[in-house]
């Protein structure tokens, strides 16, 4: 089924990511999901925590108000969720249904009703970069992967 199929069903609410912020900092190759340092990948087998100590060392830290401290809890190399789960939540209801091209039925038994979205549940599910060599932007993708 094709979303230029009828019937169709309207929905209005809000969506919220989840997203990492650590692939925001150029040290993730989001088009391979390989971790990068100093523009190398970084080896798998190597531990964790090495990595992160690589990582709180670079770029300037901030508190939690945003202000720059040396001292502070965050880096501009791990953002501010470094440890996001990608989740994709929405809270949305029906509005209205739509079983002829334009024709918008906001009186059907269906609005109202709350909108379940289920995402992929592949462990390779990843934010994709927006575009070529773009690193500031991403698209969370719902749905099965194909």
């Amino acid at each position: 089924m094709s979303v230029f199929d009828l019937p169709r069903l309207h929905f209005a609410g809000t969506a919220t990511t989840r997203l990492p912020t650590g692939p925001k900092s150029g040290l993730v190759d989001l088009a391979t999901n390989t971790a990068l340092a100093d523009s190398r990948p970084v080896d798998p087998g190597s531990p964790a925590t090495d990595h992160h100590r690589y990582l709180d060392r670079r770029g300037p830290r901030f508190d939690a108000s945003g202000r720059l401290c040396d001292e502070g809890p965050f880096s501009a190399a791990k953002g501010w969720n470094f440890a996001g789960n990608g989740h994709f939540a929405v809270n949305a209801r029906i509005v209205g249904v739509e079983r002829a091209a334009g024709e918008l039925d906001t009186q059907d038994t269906a609005v109202g009703r709350a909108v379940d979205m289920w995402g992929t549940t592949t462990p390779t599910w990843r934010p994709r970069p927006t575009g070529p060599g773009c690193s500031t932007s991403t698209r969370p993708r719902t749905g099965p992967r194909r």
